[in-house]
């Protein structure tokens, strides 16, 4: 409605204000997103976590047309005694990670799994992306830890791979990543098969 009466100094800060607000809306909405994992106990079934990963990966179809992604799940994925839920986001942040963080014409995802001795499954999201300097490789699951600037990537608030890591321990799992900068990274989570037979 101001937009005439307002000269240049005025609209470059009223849109400083909107960008910021519109930050803090999202640092607002991942924290309730990470507080809910904690505070939401969903029912634990037997899932097809194959299931979980395509569910996750259709869910992000406009994302993935959009940078030519191919995400590949392969054979073996095994059920699990989980939290259906919270699983399928496991695979919809690292999905959207590796797309996000890639500066390749066609990112490519692979996601497997391969039983880890008697009691766990080892999964793996790779991807061909940016990678990550070695020194990073605890950080990143900190809360709100973003390695690089608000304008690059896609300006996301950090709090994905903490959701990760929070779903993984709730599930007696742990979470690590390797990678290499410029040559991609692979995230790996050991998940016992039933959290209800202790190893």
């Amino acid at each position: 409605d101001y937009a005439a009466k307002m000269d240049a100094q005025a609209a470059d800060y009223l849109a400083r204000v909107v960008k910021a607000s519109s930050r803090m809306r999202r640092l607002i909405d991942d924290l309730l997103d990470y507080a809910r994992v904690a505070r939401v106990r969903n029912p634990y079934e037997t899932a097809a976590t194959a299931r979980l990963a395509a569910e996750a990966v259709a869910g992000l179809a406009a994302m993935l047309e959009e940078r030519k992604a191919v995400v590949r799940i392969h054979d073996g994925l095994p059920e699990l005694f989980c939290d259906p839920v919270k699983i399928r986001q496991v695979f919809q942040n690292l999905v959207s990670n590796a797309v996000k963080y890639n500066d390749k014409p066609a990112p490519e995802i692979d996601i497997r799994a391969e039983k880890f001795g008697e009691y766990y499954w080892k999964f793996s999201v790779a991807d061909n992306g940016i990678g990550i300097p070695s020194q990073y490789f605890e950080e990143i699951f900190r809360m709100f830890k973003r390695l690089h600037s608000r304008q690059e990537y896609g300006g996301g608030t950090g709090a994905g791979l903490a959701i990760v890591k929070k779903v993984v321990e709730e599930h007696n799992g742990k979470v690590w990543v390797e990678s290499a900068e410029g040559r991609g990274s692979t995230f790996f989570m050991l998940i016992p098969a039933d959290v209800r037979k202790r190893p």
